[in-house]
């Protein structure tokens, strides 16, 4: 059941938000998040399957993450994707 819902809302969210520039809300707020849950951020990369690289550029707003991988990362983090990021045009 889950997993459907996860294969709905990732569509859904995909279709409300096709331009749309997804950004962390806070960079220094994420980095606690990351360490209250007990990540490391290579660990954390390695948890939900992309590079330190790639999530570190993330963090440093030098890249946005598709709906997808801001999901992913919400998700594994258990928090709600609103209190994670932010979405722009």
């Amino acid at each position: 059941m889950l997993r459907i819902y996860w294969r709905l809302s990732l569509f859904l969210f995909k279709e409300v938000y096709p331009l749309m520039k997804i950004k962390l809300k806070n960079k220094k707020r994420f980095q606690m998040i990351l360490i209250e849950k007990g990540y490391t951020q290579r660990a954390f990369s390695k948890n939900i399957g992309m590079s330190e690289n790639y999530v570190n550029q993330i963090i440093n707003y030098k890249k946005h993450p598709s709906p997808a991988v801001a999901m992913k990362i919400a998700s594994v983090l258990e928090l709600d994707f609103n209190d994670v990021f932010d979405v722009s045009n």
